[in-house]
């Protein structure tokens, strides 16, 4: 699937040349080109939530009401699931702290259950899962906008009452492009 992205996108670059400025034929094509790729993302995106074969590496981080940790490492925060198991991880802190997962923070794995999955007449979807993990059942709320494939992940009642919320690409499961710590 990756190969057909790269196909269409390096097709839309080349039909749009860049010797002179765009007419308006051309800005309408580019705009259908876009918007193809879009949709190929998102329907690739919403494949891999409703399989629970995903990853999505946090580019963006909120813990409970707080702002936005802006120096997020992908690498370390993230959510993954596959097989029916899920674990995400959280590495906020670039301190000397090490944390209960040896990367400043927490992993937890558990069994994911997909429990409802919706769609609004816009076209945005939302998938709310359960995971049951060695601290408790938590419950995953994945929002993912209509032509896009970045989504917004807030998990509730893994720590107490407290939550946090990632934003980042859904991408195939792949661990072997995150870094993992040790689990509770």
């Amino acid at each position: 699937m990756k190969k057909i992205l790269l196909a269409i996108i390096a097709a839309a670059a080349l039909a749009t040349g860049c010797s002179s400025p765009l007419t308006a034929e051309q800005r309408a094509a580019d705009k259908a080109r876009r918007e193809l790729v879009d949709s190929v993302a998102n329907a690739l995106a919403s494949a891999r939530l409703d399989s629970c074969t995903f990853l999505i590496p946090a580019r963006s981080l909120q813990i409970g009401s707080g702002r936005v940790n802006s120096v997020t490492n992908e690498v370390t925060n993230f959510i993954c699931a596959r097989s029916g198991n899920a674990m995400f991880q959280l590495a906020p802190n670039h301190s000397i702290r090490s944390g209960a997962n040896g990367l400043g923070g927490i992993t937890l794995e558990g069994t994911l259950t997909l429990r409802k999955h919706s769609v609004d007449r816009r076209g945005n979807r939302q998938w709310e899962y359960s995971m049951g993990t060695s601290l408790g059942v938590c419950r995953i709320l994945v929002d993912l906008p209509a032509r896009s494939a970045q989504a917004r992940v807030n998990v509730q009642g893994a720590f107490t009452s407290g939550s946090f919320t990632i934003t980042g690409p859904v991408e195939p499961y792949d661990r072997s492009s995150v870094a993992v710590g040790r689990s509770l």
